[in-house]
């Protein structure tokens, strides 16, 4: 039996626009072989249907943000 891997790797950057507000930006990869096993997640409720692979066997996924955030 072979042993699936993964691995993934992230960044994020905050620059701030004044003292109390600021920007951000974030990228995260990830990559799976083909021994992988899929990660499920609990969206059945929310989608009406079954569970919904994340990180498919043999596949890379990335996800990309951006925001901002104030303080009050």
């Amino acid at each position: 039996m072979k042993d699936g891997s993964s691995w993934g790797a992230g960044t994020m950057y905050s620059y701030p626009l004044s003292k109390r507000t600021s920007v951000y930006a974030a990228y995260s990869y990830f990559s799976n072989d083909k021994y992988s096993l899929p990660m499920q997640t609990q969206l059945a409720p929310i989608t009406g249907g079954g569970q919904i692979g994340i990180g498919a066997v043999g596949e890379s996924n990335y996800a990309i943000g951006a925001g901002m955030t104030h303080s009050f």
